[in-house]
């Protein structure tokens, strides 16, 4: 493993604070909740869909997440300057935030409609009660993290189109 060097590359001079900002965050929720939800997934399939392994592999991941993010946030800090925020940073925020509200929304609206009819599958399948909630949490929680994914990918791909 090497160690960064104090001095930036070319093309990460190229980049600003909040873009490299940006691609931390996305790059860290595709690694991270990729590899949790095929293992809850792979829990559904085996039966054991079970509060604690849920939690625990949930709690895993958010501490994870927030070590990478927070450890490549200083690290980029340090190596960048800060710039003030302009109009085309506020314009891509707005961007963001908007497309990753409708993907939210659309997947939210999808999990509770949904949830009827995938409750009349599970008592067939005698399912225990405290099933069904636990998994429209994993529901909502994919939801959450394709939305803060839209975000953050949108940022990075504006910042580097230049849009």
């Amino acid at each position: 493993m090497t160690i960064p060097s104090e001095i930036p590359t070319a093309e990460e001079k190229d980049m600003s604070l909040r873009e490299k900002s940006a691609w931390a965050c996305f790059l860290s929720t595709l690694i991270i909740y990729l590899p949790y939800f095929a293992y809850v997934l792979r829990l559904l399939g085996d039966g054991g869909f079970t509060f604690g392994r849920v939690f625990s592999a949930m709690l895993t991941a958010v501490v994870v997440q927030t070590v990478l993010v927070v450890g490549a946030t200083v690290l980029f800090a340090r190596r960048c300057r800060q710039e003030p925020k302009d109009e085309r940073d506020i314009a891509l925020e707005r961007r963001a935030c908007r497309s990753a509200y409708f993907v939210l929304a659309a997947g939210c609206f999808s999990v509770v409609m949904g949830a009827p009819g995938f409750s009349l599958g599970l008592a067939e399948m005698q399912r225990p009660g405290w099933f069904m909630p636990l998994l429209m949490s994993q529901g909502l929680l994919f939801c959450f993290v394709v939305a803060e994914t839209t975000r953050y990918g949108t940022l990075a791909l504006g910042y580097r189109r230049g849009i």
